[in-house]
């Protein structure tokens, strides 16, 4: 999971608003995409997770759509799964007409996948599979009988045509987009700036936010681990529910992670 940041970029919003090409995007996708199952054409879309700010002002809202389409799906010359999205079009927010934009995908959260200067997500290599104990023996054996040497051939053959590992995210999976032309934002898609609560003048919740150590402990091994830089303040319904509004579900115990 990423935990997004405002994007700022380099204008004024007395200026017209402009996002520079090369900004990126923190994204969620809302629908399933894959290399073995989607097709080039098929529709795609993501939600902008962190909103893009200048000056103070916020120039794209969280919570924007982008829509695009698979460009490739399938397994590349390399012999791995490849997977090419482009996205197209950008939808503020409700009232503002839909932008045409040209964004790549840069990076994916948390996968074990690769992107390429092109924006095609490149697969895990075929694996290498080990021999069987029958394997082993027929290998063995190759030396003494012909025909032997001729089903080791053949199970060797078999390995060879084991496929790549498929490209499968899920919805909720989230990739950064880059830009790859500038794009104009109308005036009614940009929003003011909040005025919120002076928070540093609540002694008592410094104090709360400064009492957990730098980095997380690992509990077996008693050494230091992930740097703590996100904390919540609040009981358990309310956090439950600020997630449920933000579109998140809880995970199933002991789900196999998906990207």
């Amino acid at each position: 999971m990423t935990i997004a940041a405002p994007f700022a970029v380099g204008v004024s919003p007395a200026a017209a608003a402009e996002l520079p090409s090369g900004a990126e995007l923190q994204v969620r996708l809302l629908a399933p995409v894959s290399s073995r199952h989607s097709r080039p054409g098929q529709a795609v879309a993501a939600r902008l997770i962190a909103p893009v700010v200048a000056g103070g002002h916020t120039l794209l809202p969280a919570g924007s759509e982008l829509r695009g389409e698979v460009r490739v799906a399938g397994v590349g010359p390399d012999h791995r799964a490849q997977l090419r999205l482009e996205f197209s079009v950008l939808v503020p927010g409700p009232g503002v007409d839909p932008l045409k934009i040209d964004g790549r995908v840069v990076s994916v959260d948390n996968a074990r996948e690769t992107v390429d200067a092109a924006g095609r997500i490149v697969g895990l290599p075929p694996p290498r599979l080990r021999p069987s104990k029958v394997e082993v023996l027929l290998l063995l054996a190759a030396h003494a009988h012909p025909v032997v040497l001729g089903l080791a051939e053949a199970g060797k053959l078999a390995r060879r045509q084991a496929g790549p590992p498929a490209i499968a995210y899920g919805a909720g999976v989230e990739m950064t987009l880059r830009l790859l032309e500038a794009v104009r934002l109308p005036a009614e898609a940009a929003v003011a700036p909040a005025v919120g609560e002076d928070l540093a003048a609540d002694v008592d919740l410094v104090r709360l936010a400064s009492a957990p150590p730098f980095r997380a402990v690992a509990a077996r091994l008693r050494a230091p681990c992930d740097l703590i830089n996100i904390m919540f303040v609040g009981s358990g319904a309310d956090l439950h529910a600020g997630f449920v509004q933000a579109g998140w579900s809880s995970a199933a115990a002991g789900a196999r992670p998906t990207s």
